[in-house]
């Protein structure tokens, strides 16, 4: 057994996307070997009070007033705190750390057993902004240096110069302690046995005048640029004619107001204002029944993606799952197709009239390839070499 083990990451509780998700499932896959775990994480206790009452947390503060809530120096002001004395002790009293993100990795490069976690490639692809070479400097001095180090796709290898394809060298050491685990799912509850069900609001929202619901392709995802929103509904209105009932579903954060502006101005230019439906944030528990009500689910990103959690939980619960090529997504058994609003269109009109024979397919690669019993075996025996 492990004593204690320290997992430093951003963003944990409350949770609102992947990365919570994974730290999440990371505690649950190292409980069997570890007698305690604790969590380094943003002061997010303005948004759930309970937060400072818990004592598997460290709370590492943001910056004040205006400056509370911008992402970017805020990353900073996290790396600043894990040096701060009293969390350092903390930290040393771990008798193993993961870190999420090599971004933060200088910050405990000290300790002797620190794994950083690669959960997508932070940069652009290549990096024309110094914050973003930067990153990468980071990124490639961590895989030089770093006592153990975990992507959760090639993409992460590629880009460090190692000769990894897609697909490749997945549950494998490419190089000694530096593993690929690709991010996974619970094929138990995302499941095609899961009774597909549709939130009432959205329900409303969908529902013909007679009949079943409409067909829809769901995006589950926070709206952003590089999420490629704009994308699928370019995608949907190139082929909207040809399927005059199909609607495009976005759950998940709403955009920013200039790219909500982007978003309407699309549906706008296509006549499918009417057939876009931004729901917004979903219950994390009623997603299983979303994912199997979908017709088809997209993943249309154009930067910054792993292994996708949306993906990989569209397609476990048998859902045809169409996606970008980009990063992680290479890695994955989606439908794949280039980023660019054509090129998913011409994705949507092949997989239609198969998505039920499709979505098996997929299902069944998920739940041999990419369940979480897999992933928390592996992360289970990651854990044990470095503590040799």
């Amino acid at each position: 057994m492990i004593r204690r083990i320290g997992h430093v990451t951003t963003d944990f509780r409350p949770p609102v996307g992947g990365a919570e998700v994974s730290v999440s499932d990371l505690i649950e896959a190292l409980r069997p070997i570890a007698e305690e775990q604790i969590v380094f994480q943003f002061d997010n206790s303005d948004l759930d009070a309970s937060l400072r009452d818990d004592p598997s947390l460290v709370l590492i503060p943001r910056l004040p007033g205006r400056w509370r809530h911008r992402r970017g120096p805020n990353l900073y002001a996290f790396n600043w705190g894990l040096r701060r004395k009293a969390v350092r002790a903390r930290l040393a009293e771990c008798d193993l750390l993961t870190v999420t993100y090599p971004f933060h990795w200088p910050a405990v490069a000290w300790h002797p057993r620190a794994i950083a976690i690669s959960q997508v490639v932070e940069w652009d692809q290549p990096p024309a902004r110094w914050t973003h070479r930067r990153r990468k400097r980071i990124a490639e001095r961590c895989h030089r240096e770093a006592k153990g180090l975990v992507a959760n796709d090639t993409n992460f290898f590629r880009e460090m110069g190692m000769d990894v394809p897609p697909k490749s060298k997945l549950w494998e050491a490419v190089a000694p302690r530096r593993w690929c685990l690709p991010n996974c799912v619970d094929t138990e509850r995302f499941s095609p046995s899961v009774e597909p069900r549709v939130p009432e609001r959205l329900r409303l929202r969908l529902q013909r005048p007679s009949g079943p619901l409409r067909p829809f392709i769901l995006v589950a995802r926070n709206a952003s640029p590089h999420r490629g929103i704009h994308l699928a509904i370019e995608a949907l209105g190139r082929i909207a004619d040809r399927h005059a009932d199909l609607a495009l579903v976005i759950v998940g954060q709403r955009a920013k107001p200039d790219y909500q502006l982007r978003l309407d101005q699309t549906a706008g230019e296509f006549g499918i204002k009417d057939r876009v439906i931004h729901f917004g944030h979903v219950a994390r528990e009623e997603m299983p029944g979303l994912h199997r009500a979908a017709t088809v689910g997209m993943v249309p990103t154009i930067a910054h993606e792993g292994t996708s959690y949306s993906a990989s939980e569209s397609m476990a619960c048998g859902t045809a799952t169409i996606s970008s090529d980009h990063g992680g997504l290479a890695d994955l058994p989606t439908v794949q197709a280039k980023a660019n609003g054509e090129a998913l269109a011409k994705a949507l009109e092949r997989v239609l009239p198969q998505a039920e024979e499709i979505g098996a397919k997929q299902r069944a690669v998920v739940e041999e390839k990419f369940n979480l019993r897999r992933w928390g075996e592996a992360w289970r025996q990651v854990a044990q070499e470095m503590m040799e």
